[in-house]
């Protein structure tokens, strides 16, 4: 191979591929400090069976990306005031990690981005694309293009997201609601 022929390939190697946007908006402790700071919160570790796999992907057409969730119980004066999940879905080729925070009654009261690893569709992280899902519970059928808008460019981040926060919505209702 020639030294031109070699050089040509490698530049058209490593120009032709859009770097990845490998962006922390939040660690762990820095969520959990930042959304309940004066809060306790209890850590747990939920399994979810195949059943309510099954039930999620009828839904949403999730993949959840392990078959357990981190999730805290959030109290404020030894009440329960609601639950932080730490969740992950597959967004077009890497991973997105994503808190999202339900109050006791199943309402959604958050959602950050907490990591984002793929070239394009970082918009997600948008406070404006994000409230979109303030104030839904599981009766509102989150779907992407009905009641929660799309990102041009975003949309398998965006439909990934949202069916993963509708199968956390599920989660809340059959194995923490009244907990």
């Amino acid at each position: 191979m020639t030294h031109f022929f070699r050089t040509l390939c490698l530049t058209l190697l490593f120009t032709s591929v859009p770097p990845a946007l490998a962006e922390v908006f939040f660690t762990e402790l820095q969520l959990k400090k930042t959304l309940f700071p004066s809060a306790e919160l209890i850590a747990r570790t939920i399994q979810i069976d195949r059943s309510l796999l099954k039930e999620i992907k009828k839904a949403t057409s999730a993949r959840l990306i392990s078959k357990s969730i981190k999730v805290w119980e959030v109290r404020q004066q030894d009440q329960l005031t609601g639950w932080l999940f730490n969740a992950e879905v597959l967004g077009k080729h890497e991973n997105i990690r994503y808190a999202l925070t339900i109050n006791a009654a199943g309402t959604i009261t958050n959602l950050e981005i907490m990591e984002y690893h793929e070239t394009h569709g970082g918009e997600v992280s948008s406070e404006l694309w994000r409230a979109q899902m303030f104030g839904k519970n599981l009766s509102n059928r989150l779907k992407l293009g009905k009641n929660i808008d799309n990102i041009s460019g975003a949309t398998l981040s965006c439909r990934h997201l949202v069916d993963g926060i509708h199968g956390l919505l599920i989660v809340h209702d059959r194995l923490l609601r009244g907990a």
